[in-house]
């Protein structure tokens, strides 16, 4: 199979761009007002000092605990205009014998604990947190802690402007070892996918990429623009080494985000220490485009898109699948969406050569995002082996074709795959983005129609 191997559209298998079958997740970089009500308006554990027997608690909000005497205390607290979250971030504390004094402590705490996150500077919040009413009833003290949204707004954007040095104090290390492996003081490396939350690119991606520059200029290290035709195998021939992020959920109760990253060099993978954000002071990413995560990936298979930073597709964006192999393989590669959908896409007509040669990258097309339906994001999953036997019973796939809906729902979540110790897995995709940065990109709608039209027909794999 030779590296011109592709199909352009309009050709004889249109049905390629099935892929185009992405979301409508919004993708436009989120207001870093992020609404912190949605932490005010959930109940939170009881405080870390509290005694259960003395039925002292904390709640954020003024959401009132269980006990009717801590409703009657925690009632009578009025917070100022624009609480939960719209003026002003609120937390209170509530105790039966603790005095004044401690629950001030409490409260403020409390603010501390659910905005600021381990070693994030947050100086300004601590400064800024005020004591707004303590109140005495039916038995129980309670005082209401709050910190103002524009103190919140700029603790936030003290936060984004600190990242790329906070990169640099975990990168160093990393960055020294890469000098030394390419012998190279100003080494050069290319920045590949940023997956988030299950799903390469968007804004939150295309943030940290801008941070991981900065970060890279930072340590001397040059950048080299991703090349279009790279299959994301190895390392390009033009770079010492190539950076990948993860974005991942850390702790649902508080909402931190982790961030961690390798640079892979021509003979081995050099892992960062990872650091760890407020959810809400970075820009916001739409539920809907969240993936599940899976950790299948194998060196030895690889397939990426030609995409934006980070990986994001907008809307009437065009672009190539490219796919390559360590050694001779079969291969079946699928595009999954939404939570039960999804097609096999290679090979695409019968009578296709499904072996990929060793080392011979592969382009599986050229291809336009469209956004359709309510799913903000794609996955693209690869089955190989040398042998075909070892696929099971997803050899017998030959062609564009439907998944059965349960089995697609089963793959996106990383189930029902072969399990010969011959097989390999390799899955990416990416969010589908749109807004002010996607302006240069429309879709006509006859051609969405007629792609759409491909779609619903594809035959079943089965």
């Amino acid at each position: 199979m030779s590296t011109s191997y592709r199909w352009v559209s309009c050709t004889a298998f249109l049905s390629l761009l099935i892929f185009a079958i992405a979301s409508c997740g919004s993708s436009d970089l989120a207001e870093l007002d992020g609404d912190l009500s949605e932490l005010a308006e959930k109940p939170d554990g009881e405080d870390g000092d509290a005694d259960s027997s003395d039925s002292e608690t904390a709640a954020l909000g003024g959401v009132p605990a269980a006990q009717d005497g801590e409703d009657v205390c925690l009632g009578d607290i009025v917070p100022p205009r624009g609480a939960a979250g719209r003026a002003y971030f609120p937390a209170t504390a509530v105790s039966q014998t603790a005095p004044f004094e401690e629950l001030d402590r409490r409260a403020r705490q409390q603010i501390l604990d659910d905005v600021c996150i381990e070693n994030v500077p947050c100086d300004t919040i601590e400064r800024e947190v005020q004591i707004w009413e303590r109140h005495e009833g039916a038995g129980y003290r309670c005082v209401m802690a709050i910190i103002d949204r524009q103190t919140r707004d700029e603790w936030i954007r003290e936060v984004e402007s600190s990242l790329p040095d906070r990169l640099v104090d975990r990168g160093q290390d990393v960055i020294g070892t890469l000098r030394g492996i390419a012998e190279n003081d100003s080494p050069r490396v290319t920045i590949a996918e940023i997956t988030d939350r299950g799903a390469p690119g968007g804004p939150r991606a295309e943030w940290l990429h801008r941070s991981i520059e900065r970060a890279l200029h930072q340590m001397d290290v040059h950048v080299i623009a991703r090349r279009p035709d790279w299959s994301g195998y190895g390392v390009p021939d033009n770079v010492d080494g190539v950076i990948r992020a993860e974005i991942a959920a850390l702790d649902e109760e508080h909402n931190p985000i982790e961030i961690s990253w390798k640079v892979r060099s021509a003979d081995r993978i050099l892992r960062g220490e990872s650091l760890v954000l407020p959810d809400f002071a970075t820009p916001n990413v739409d539920e809907a485009s969240h993936l599940p995560r899976l950790d299948i990936n194998d060196d030895e298979v690889s397939l990426l898109f030609d995409s934006r930073d980070g990986g994001g597709l907008c809307h009437g964006q065009r672009t190539e699948l490219w796919l390559e192999t360590d050694e001779d393989m079969h291969v079946r590669v699928f595009n999954l969406y939404g939570n039960r959908s999804g097609h096999a896409i290679f090979p695409a007509i019968p009578g296709d050569d499904d072996l990929v040669r060793s080392g011979v990258p592969v382009s599986l097309g050229q291809f336009r995002a469209m956004r359709h339906g309510d799913i903000g994001a794609e996955r693209f999953l690869v089955i190989a082996s040398p042998n075909p036997e070892s696929l099971d019973r997803y050899s017998s796939i030959d062609r564009f074709c439907r998944l059965p809906s349960s089995l697609a729902h089963s793959l996106q979540h990383g189930q029902d795959l072969p399990n010969s110790g011959d097989v390999y897995f390799y899955e990416t995709g990416f969010r589908l983005m749109d807004g002010e940065e996607c302006a240069e990109f429309s879709f006509d709608e006859r051609e969405k129609q007629q792609i759409l039209d491909i779609v619903r027909s594809a035959p079943s794999c089965w």
